[in-house]
């Protein structure tokens, strides 16, 4: 009886673990489903952009629901499980990470701050914005 309740418990355990790298597979399917189907417009460096924030997004909330939330200006802690390399934007700068206000940012295609059309900044809010409260005083 005991190799009977060892031969079970090993089992159960495999499957547990199967059933676990099987959620994690098909999570990260449903993420690459979703980013492959996901109608972005016609292809230009702006709509490559807004495809790499959105990714950027997903490997953020698929860490944060994981591990505690990721802090600091880096996306390195996304490398490996989240992340297979990370992303330059299309005009080969980096995208920057605010984890405090919870956005990513590409300059654009001139890689300064501010500007219109191509030079325009695109940025992506993770993060919904706290409510504010107004207080008055009596």
């Amino acid at each position: 009886m005991k190799n009977v309740a060892r031969i079970f418990l090993w089992c159960f355990s495999i499957s547990v673990a199967m059933g676990l790298i099987y959620g994690q597979l098909y999570i990260m399917e449903f993420i690459e489903l979703k980013i492959k189907y996901y109608d972005y417009g016609p292809a230009t460096p702006k709509t490559d952009a807004r495809q790499d924030l959105e990714v950027i997004r997903m490997a953020i909330d698929l860490h944060d629901a994981q591990n505690k939330p990721l802090t600091g200006s880096s996306l390195e802690p996304l490398l490996g499980r989240y992340l297979q390399e990370i992303p330059t934007d299309p005009w080969g700068g980096e995208y920057l990470l605010n984890t405090d206000v919870g956005f990513i940012l590409c300059f654009g295609a001139d890689g300064k701050p501010g500007g219109s059309g191509a030079d325009e900044d695109i940025y992506f809010r993770y993060k919904s914005e706290l409510p504010t409260i107004r207080v008055e005083e009596k």
